[in-house]
């Protein structure tokens, strides 16, 4: 599935709401919220990983889909079926900088990301990638990747809390998180 923009095709292969796959046509939900819905579920580690392809498959699929078919379906939608992990570092997260992602849209687009009834997921990422630099957004991954090496004293000081202030959270997985607490509880 080929999800390269082009203004020379169809709405329906720009913005699907369907993907036909050997002769079967599955029905998709592709609204931007449900799919911030399954990438944040993948995320918790309180679901059990055996419960998450099942999770995804009820809600990105509106018809019966098996497993490995859905799953794989589901990255060639993202984009996401022939990368590899070697990504660079995340400039941002659709949790941590849901305020300003909302600001800029109401701001730049005049779309209100609660109040609308549906958002093509393939359209919000279009437009979140094309907000302009003086979007709250935007001004919030600057300030996180700002490089404060030109500073100095006071200035330096107030930049460096402000960045750090907008510095990512780090999640841990569970197994992560018992490491630590077996480390704490041997080390102190």
């Amino acid at each position: 599935m080929n999800t390269t923009f082009s203004l020379s095709k169809q709405k329906e292969k720009v913005f699907p709401d369907y993907i036909q796959y050997d002769g079967n046509t599955f029905f998709i939900n592709a609204d931007f919220r449900n799919i911030l819905r399954i990438m944040r579920m993948y995320d918790d580690d309180s679901i059990l990983q055996i419960q998450k392809p099942y999770l995804l498959l009820k809600w990105f699929f509106r018809d019966e889909i098996d497993e490995v078919t859905g799953i794989d379906l589901f990255k060639q939608f993202m984009g996401t079926a022939d990368e590899n992990d070697s990504q660079s570092e995340q400039q941002f997260d659709f949790e941590f900088d849901a305020k300003e992602i909302y600001a800029s849209f109401l701001k730049e687009y005049f779309i209100d990301l609660v109040d609308i009834p549906f958002l093509h997921w393939r359209k919000f990422i279009i437009l979140l990638s094309n907000l302009s630099d003086e979007c709250p957004f935007r001004q919030k991954i600057r300030l996180r990747f700002m490089d404060l090496k030109d500073y100095k004293g006071e200035q330096l000081v107030k930049l460096q809390e402000a960045k750090d202030a907008v510095q990512l959270p780090v999640r841990y997985t569970r197994e992560e998180l018992e490491e630590m607490r077996q480390f704490e509880a041997e080390w102190g």
